[in-house]
């Protein structure tokens, strides 16, 4: 296991291949936060928390380290990224999507190093090849993390000779697993807490995401014509389904 600790402006970095064991070890340390975007545990820098990740390194193998100390952003990227987030925001961009996009922009700094001469079409083929060769990623994620960069060159850089040379993986066409009556009704049966339930059986009847049924309001239900209606759902859009 490559088990890496970098120390980065007064923190801790610590990134590792997906283990359940070491997850717990390091969530049994107390005080560190796991960032979703950019994949990697970070805790403030303290000279026995230092030494207490070193020794789980050592026991999960291939232990190194760095101890270099810069940002873990250049400030020109930095800036680029907080312009890039204002922008997404102006057109009007959820949340979910804001927070994706910037994952993704993230990661394609990390893959050049943070060196400005690399953000071009060319090395964007390579970042997608990387994609889809060493991390054995779907389509439908290499296709958003490549529209999180054209947006990028549109709107930043303002480069759009870029933007046409961009291919991007065309995409695939999966059946979706869906769970039979029994199926289901065991997952209802074993569903004791009242509101779970309820939540469950809400967004089976009425085809609903996660975000679209902890946000109902008791104002979304019209039980005269038995409808939901779902405010500012994926794409910012209101519609009416089916109450059950």
């Amino acid at each position: 296991m490559d088990f890496r600790i970098k120390r980065v402006s007064g923190n801790l970095i610590v990134t590792f291949p997906y283990s359940m064991e070491v997850v717990k070890e390091i969530k049994g340390l107390g005080g560190g936060k796991w960032d979703p975007d950019l994949k990697y545990w970070k805790f403030k820098y303290s000279k026995d928390i230092y030494n207490r990740l070193e020794a789980i390194g050592k026991k999960f193998n291939n232990f190194s380290k760095t101890t270099n100390t810069y940002e873990s952003i250049p400030i020109p990227f930095s800036e680029k990224t907080t312009e890039f987030i204002n922008t997404l925001k102006l057109k009007g961009y959820s949340k979910n999507t804001i927070k994706s996009y910037k994952g993704h922009l993230l990661k394609f700094f990390q893959y050049i190093d943070y060196d400005l001469l690399k953000i071009n079409s060319l090395w964007v083929k390579k970042y997608t090849l990387h994609l889809l060769d060493s991390n054995g990623l779907s389509h439908s994620y290499v296709n958003q993390a490549i529209n999180s960069i054209k947006f990028y060159f549109q709107y930043i850089t303002e480069d759009i000779e870029s933007i046409d040379k961009i291919i991007r993986p065309k995409v695939e066409k999966k059946l979706p697993q869906i769970l039979s009556e029994i199926e289901v009704k065991k997952i209802f049966d074993v569903t004791t807490n009242p509101k779970h339930k309820l939540l469950l059986m809400l967004t089976y009847s009425a085809g609903l995401r996660v975000s679209e049924v902890i946000n109902l309001k008791l104002t979304d239900i019209d039980s005269d014509r038995m409808l939901l209606k779902v405010c500012q759902g994926k794409g910012r859009k209101d519609r009416y389904t089916l109450l059950s």
